[in-house]
């Protein structure tokens, strides 16, 4: 298969659960090299669950010359600076296209960036303009377009449209089984790369249910992290994770983390309003 010349970076077994976003990213992977034709995707769903993650593997797999940005970086207040930046990132991935490789374009915070222009009055509609333009410029290349947000419905609807960011896929919480399997996986991984001393009395089924839709697994991720860090004596000795201090930092973390997914929430709801009104289907 042109361009799948897979570097192994990651491979896809490094993605807990979210079987249906991974499925459908690599069904669109395989479109586009196939095709050579240009596929625009939209990743949505709560912060912290593996959007970014999963782009990132889907290129390393399918060897996707990856371009990765944030609406904050290509965002500037100085006029025609962040056209230039939309503009500039599409002709960068034409050019490496146009060497038969396929490539990935990723916006994070996409919404900042393509705000829904009727409740964004004061901004100046010239930069989704020029990212319509540009999508429309790269039709004909191996290239994916893909923006990643927290908030669908706040995201301009000229670029959600068919033919242009039409493939909405949404990645939301791990199941039950995966919380299991992601506290297992960075647990070992501190006690591997860290030298963590994880207690015997550590229980992983207990940790995933006190955890479940409460915590992302980014959050996970950092809660090991942190506790291999800061149980490690001056010395560099490593002190025990033991169960307990791990349920209090998930206490802790939920509570701060609880206003985001809240709010979070809330935009699900809009989002689903806007869905029935545009007449559209998730992935």
């Amino acid at each position: 298969m042109k361009g799948q010349q897979p570097q192994n970076k990651f491979s896809l077994s490094d993605i807990i659960g979210l079987e249906e976003a991974k499925d459908t990213l690599e069904l669109l992977a395989k479109k586009c090299i196939d095709k050579e034709c240009r596929v625009g995707i939209l990743l949505w769903g709560p912060p912290g669950c593996g959007k970014s993650f999963l782009i990132e593997v889907i290129a390393s797999v399918y060897d996707f010359e990856i371009i990765l940005d944030t609406s904050s970086n290509l965002t500037s207040r100085y006029v025609g600076e962040s056209e230039k930046a939309v503009q500039t990132m599409f002709d960068r991935a034409e050019s490496i296209a146009q060497t038969g490789k396929p490539v990935v374009i990723f916006i994070d915070e996409a919404e900042s960036l393509l705000p829904c222009r009727e409740s964004t009055p004061d901004y100046k509609s010239d930069v989704v303009n020029v990212f319509l333009i540009s999508m429309s410029k790269s039709s004909e290349y191996p290239i994916m377009v893909v923006l990643a947000t927290n908030h669908r419905d706040k995201m301009d609807t000229t670029v959600l449209r068919d033919g242009r960011i039409n493939n909405h896929i949404f990645v939301g919480f791990p199941k039950i089984e995966d919380y299991k399997l992601l506290w297992k996986m960075y647990l070992d991984k501190i006690a591997i790369e860290d030298g963590a001393k994880i207690s015997n009395d550590v229980a992983i089924d207990e940790l995933a249910d006190l955890s479940y839709q409460k915590l992302t697994p980014v959050s996970i991720k950092a809660i090991c992290e942190e506790l291999a860090m800061v149980t490690q004596s001056k010395s560099g000795k490593q002190g025990k994770i033991e169960h307990d201090r791990l349920v209090d930092a998930i206490s802790k973390r939920a509570h701060r983390i609880g206003n985001e997914l809240d709010e979070f929430k809330e935009t699900l709801v809009a989002s689903a309003r806007q869905s029935d009104m545009n007449g559209d289907d998730d992935l």
